[in-house]
């Protein structure tokens, strides 16, 4: 007859609080409606898709399968926060019924507008070049 471990018994109270402190740390599920998810697996097979958005996309198709964020970075060679800033991210996002592809994109980054737009930039360039 084989031998079973003996596994350490919990008091009540302690397998109550291990509960809820698991149930508190789990992340948030991801719900998708049909539309969203059919959306995110065309960005995730089209070939024409940069590679951030892809990768952004495939976080919250596991998300909503619902992985946690250390098996998301696992299945896509990650960290933790990354899978974590984009589940939240599109979690945020959602509630203010912002595109699926916005949802994806990078945040707006501080600091002033541009000066000069890019035309003007090529056109000094270009003149740049001539005047060597």
């Amino acid at each position: 007859m084989p031998v079973t471990p003996s596994l350490p018994q919990l008091s009540p109270l302690s397998w109550l609080l291990a509960y809820f402190c698991r149930a508190a740390l789990a992340p948030t599920p991801v719900q998708l409606t049909e539309t969203e998810r059919s959306q995110l697996q065309q960005l995730v097979n089209r070939h024409g898709t940069p590679q951030q958005i892809a990768l952004r996309a495939r976080i919250i198709l596991l998300a909503a399968q619902g992985l946690n964020h250390r098996d998301i970075a696992r299945e896509l060679g990650i960290s933790r926060d990354m899978a974590r800033l984009w589940r939240n991210r599109w979690m945020e996002l959602s509630v203010k019924n912002v595109p699926v592809v916005e949802r994806l994109a990078d945040a707006p980054r501080p600091g002033g507008p541009m000066t000069f737009s890019l035309e003007q930039i090529l056109q000094l360039a270009s003149d740049r070049l001539r005047s060597t």
